[in-house]
């Protein structure tokens, strides 16, 4: 009776594994992969990318409950025009970067919708963390998605009656993966 119960342990353990290995464990690769965003000021718009992207993607079109996504993004990375710009991006009213220096995303759930695929999870940005919904499309390790965020969700840019920027940020994904 031991016997078989050994060999049914084991015959689970194995496929526990081929389980695992078989969810397409894959990482960022960085020098490919930005976050775009585009905020505006007085109706003027100003553009900023974010290149230093790392983290792991768990991801099988077959089995999308299983996905897992964990990324981390260098608030000092961003890119803008000006130095000017720049220097304020990272002040407290904004990233605070001497204080909140990453911004991280966890996947939550991913489910298929349509044509479209549809990653929920925890945004941590500036000491705040939100629940946010991320639409993509996902084709050989490339990941796309778009979508808006409320800035003051993570009192980025200050707030009130007479701030002149927009309250929605428009954010652009490109995410190229490997495998691992």
């Amino acid at each position: 009776m031991q016997s078989l119960q050994m060999r049914t342990f084991i015959t689970i353990i194995f496929l526990l594994l081929i389980y695992n290995s078989a969810l397409a464990q894959r990482h960022i690769v960085t020098e490919e992969s930005k976050v775009e965003f585009i905020a505006t000021n007085l109706g003027i718009k100003y553009y900023g990318t974010m290149p230093e992207i790392t983290g792991k993607i768990a991801f099988d079109i077959n089995n999308i409950d299983a996905s897992d996504f964990r990324v981390t993004i260098q608030v000092k990375s961003i890119e803008v025009k000006s130095e000017t710009m720049y220097k304020h991006l990272m002040g407290e009213d904004f990233f605070y970067e001497e204080e909140f220096p990453v911004i991280t995303f966890q996947s939550t759930s991913t489910q298929k919708m349509d044509n479209e695929l549809i990653l929920k999870g925890e945004l941590s940005m500036k000491g705040k963390k939100k629940t946010i919904e991320i639409p993509f499309t996902q084709e050989e390790g490339l990941f796309l998605g778009s979508f808006e965020l409320d800035r003051t969700d993570f009192e980025i840019g200050g707030n009130g009656f007479m701030n002149p920027i927009g309250d929605k940020v428009k954010i652009n994904i490109v995410c190229t993966t490997k495998e691992s």
